[in-house]
């Protein structure tokens, strides 16, 4: 592995001594020196029998010049064979019988070319014996032939390793990261993961996440690849975790939503929205932890998959955790018909949501006092008080309205501890969609914070710990980035899970829609008591507005006065002016009439029970559950019970999903 550090930061900039690039020369050259000296190493043992004779054939001509010179050459031979003898003695003490042998042979040809002079008799004498009595030593030291693949060769550096392309690109003077580095190369399943070395006091993740763009184009990443910056998990802040997602199967896979009680989980008390683009966890969003409901905003723009990551949290909320959901929206429902048609209460103008809110606050009130008064510590999901999720979409709307920004702010700031929580979420990530309140945008998002693709570059400039481009995501339905400031989750990208109309539909039909208990319906006052008269109000000026436009008519396009305090709580169902209709892909749940599952006493020819008047409308050929809501004036969770209580007596069974008869 390369590691580009403090010894070779700069071997990107060029050496104009050796007129060549240090950043690859280098490297080869030190390879190419490494393995000759391997080799030089390798023949050393080899080669030292012909050092020592080359060494005595010099030693012996050398005598014979100087003996002849100092002394008679019969003394000279004597005097050099003695001391050749005693060196075969210290030849005898470490090699033994051999060594003394070929110790007293050198001594002996030393004395005899010293008294008789260097001749080639001597020479092929000193050949002959030597090799001869060197071939136990290359026996015991062979250099064997090793296959061709294990000789080392020269690996040239790889000019499109990403810790190359980081010291080249990313980390020089005048680029993106100057003086930073990599280490701790790791390959993981979709990629490599490294850390990255800032220069401390700085650089900071938020530098590094900036710069996001320019890292890309340093890497030299693919259209379909993906970068994940991120803190390092035990190190200090100067390191920061950096993962190259080559091969994701998140990005090209969709995978398939789980279900409302596999989505959430009750131990963490978060909802699972998807896993990460690098196959490492999945991004959850908090709702219930410390105490407390938490809340969050969600931005972006029409085809990121916003709304129906929305309708997932919403699912995963009322379905296993047992919040209630009520949805506003100032487009009349648009933005999510399936909310629209499933939400305990759905406000679809801003007159609406202010309604919506100053119920909240009247809950939110009464939960201060039952804290108080029973001396309990915020809220949980155990206690015998429902969370409260209310999500708005298109938010910049709504927050507009200044008595509507109020609520919010403080339900924000204080509905947290008693169980009531907003879930924002808009196209644009200004502060427009928090009505310009900081306070607002900061209590929001405290929670969670998902950024999905959107136009606008100036998300960084608003959301407080974001510094990533959201702009510039990739466009995949669902891709979302996660913004965590728990320390508990990672920020970093994912994908939401897919959640079809099909499988949604059938979820919502599973899932038990939770009302307010009975002291929150009561705090909430009269206009949460008369929702579903108001949204059958709401269903019938609808209808006259598509008739009066489809027939060329300009009418009032404005939603219809709230209901008065007296009416009643069980109102026949108005019929709507004929308008032409469009067949919907997807039935959709019909708007529930009903506040009460189970009238008091039986009115004039009408069954007392949800049961009998259910079996009634069966005998008589109704097969719909909803088209049995609006014959009976019971409630969908009425009706539903009934059903079951029909089949479980053998009165009735479902054909399929939606129809039923009696048997």
């Amino acid at each position: 592995m390369i590691r580009v550090g403090k010894d070779n930061r700069k071997a990107s900039q060029p050496d104009t001594n050796r007129g060549t690039d240090r950043g690859g020369a280098t490297v080869n050259a030190r390879l190419r020196r490494d393995r000759t000296n391997s080799m030089l190493h390798r023949l050393s043992k080899q080669a030292r029998p012909h050092y020592i004779l080359a060494g005595m054939a010099a030693g012996g001509t050398l005598a014979g010049w100087i003996g002849p010179a100092v002394t008679d050459p019969a003394t000279a031979g004597l005097t050099v064979a003695a001391a050749g003898a005693a060196g075969a003695m210290v030849a005898w003490r470490r090699a033994g019988a051999r060594g003394l042998l070929a110790g007293l042979g050198a001594a002996c040809w030393c004395g005899w070319t010293t008294a008789a002079g260097m001749s080639w008799d001597a020479l092929a004498v000193l050949a002959v014996g030597g090799y001869t009595a060197a071939l136990p030593w290359w026996r015991r030291h062979r250099l064997p032939d090793p296959p061709a693949q294990q000789l080392p060769e020269v690996q040239e550096v790889d000019e499109m390793h990403p810790a190359r392309l980081w010291e080249r690109h990313i980390a020089g003077g005048q680029d993106a990261l100057p003086g930073s580095w990599l280490s701790g190369e790791e390959t993981i399943p979709t990629g490599l993961r490294y850390q990255v070395h800032l220069v401390p006091g700085r650089q900071t993740l938020g530098t590094a996440q900036a710069a996001l763009p320019k890292l890309r184009t340093g890497l030299r990443l693919l259209p379909g690849q993906d970068l994940i910056l991120e803190q390092h998990p035990t190190a200090d802040e100067s390191i920061i975790r950096m993962t190259i997602v080559r091969r994701s199967r998140v990005l090209t896979t969709a995978q398939r939503w789980p279900g409302p009680a596999e989505v959430y989980d009750p131990d963490r008390g978060t909802i699972r929205l998807g896993p990460y683009v690098d196959g490492d966890g999945t991004a959850e969003w908090l709702m219930a932890r410390d105490n407390r409901l938490y809340g969050g905003f969600l931005v972006g723009s029409t085809g990121s998959g916003k709304s129906r990551l929305l309708e997932s949290i919403a699912l995963g909320a009322a379905g296993a955790a047992g919040c209630v959901v009520w949805f506003g929206d100032p487009q009349g429902g648009a933005s999510s018909p399936f909310l629209a048609a499933q939400a305990d209460w759905v406000a679809r103008d801003l007159d609406g949501i202010r309604q919506m809110l100053e119920a909240a606050r009247r809950v939110k009130k009464l939960r201060q006092l039952e804290n108080s008064y029973h001396e309990l510590e915020g809220w949980t999901p155990q206690q015998h008080r429902r969370g409260l999720m209310i999500v708005i979409d298109e938010c910049h709307a709504a927050m507009a309205v200044d008595a509507i920004r109020d609520i919010a702010t403080e339900l924000a700031r204080e509905g947290g501890k008693v169980g009531i929580a907003l879930v924002l979420a808009s196209q644009v990530p200004t502060l427009d969609a928090f009505g310009g309140s900081d306070a607002l945008r900061s209590n929001v998002v405290s929670g969670n914070l998902v950024l999905m693709r959107i136009k606008s570059k100036t998300a960084r400039n608003i959301l407080a710990g974001v510094d990533v481009d959201p702009s510039a995501f990739p466009r995949i339905p669902g891709y979302g980035y996660l913004v965590d400031d728990t320390g508990e989750r990672r920020t970093a990208p994912f994908r939401g899970f897919y959640l079809d109309d099909e499988t949604r539909d059938q979820a919502a039909h599973e899932v038990t829609w939770p009302e307010l208990d009975q002291a929150g319906v009561a705090a909430a006052g009269a206009d949460y008591q008369r929702r579903r008269v108001q949204a059958v109000a709401n269903k019938e000026e609808l209808g006259r507005l598509l008739a009066a436009l489809a027939s060329g008519q300009v009418p009032e396009l404005e939603m219809p006065a709230p209901v008065p305090a007296t009416a009643p709580s069980l109102v026949p169902v108005p019929r709507f002016p004929a308008v032409p209709t469009i067949r919907p892909a997807v039935k959709p749940t019909p708007a529930r009439v009903a506040v009460a599952d189970k009238p008091a006493t039986a009115t004039a020819g009408r069954p007392a029970t949800a049961a009998d008047a259910v079996a009634k409308l069966l005998q008589e050929g109704v097969t719909s559950p909803g088209e049995m809501e609006r014959r009976t004036g019971y409630s969908e969770t009425a009706v539903r019970k009934a059903l079951q209580q029909l089949q479980e007596q053998g009165r009735a069974r479902r054909v399929r999903h939606g129809v039923w008869e009696a048997t």
